[in-house]
């Protein structure tokens, strides 16, 4: 006769995994979360405006750096992406027919 086995006796698969969980109030990372970068630079501008003042103004010399500001403020143009002749490039629907074609007479070559 076989025993049947109740919910209560069966083992929670969960539990095997129960001494390798954080304990509470350990952080996985023990040096902390990373300071962002832009965070480093807002510390260090607050520190010392000048600098700041400096900083914008070099940067805005290099006419790449104004264009940079604008895609960042505007976004950047789209781009179609086309063919020679306007077409597009990848076609709309591509049927498993024409596939097969194109590769059977690519592989004939």
């Amino acid at each position: 006769m076989e025993e049947e086995i109740t919910a209560q006796e069966q083992p929670n698969q969960a539990d095997r995994l129960i001494k390798y969980r954080w304990k509470k109030g350990v952080s996985g990372n023990k040096n902390g979360r990373p300071i962002s970068v832009i965070k480093k630079v807002k510390d260090k501008f607050r520190e010392d405006p000048d600098t700041f003042d400096d900083w914008i103004g070099d940067y805005l010399e290099d006419k790449n750096n104004k264009k940079h500001i604008v895609e960042m403020i505007d976004g950047k143009p789209v781009q179609a992406l086309t063919g020679k002749d306007g077409r597009d490039l990848i076609p709309d629907k591509l049927s498993i027919e024409k596939a097969n074609k194109a590769l059977l007479s690519f592989f004939k070559k």
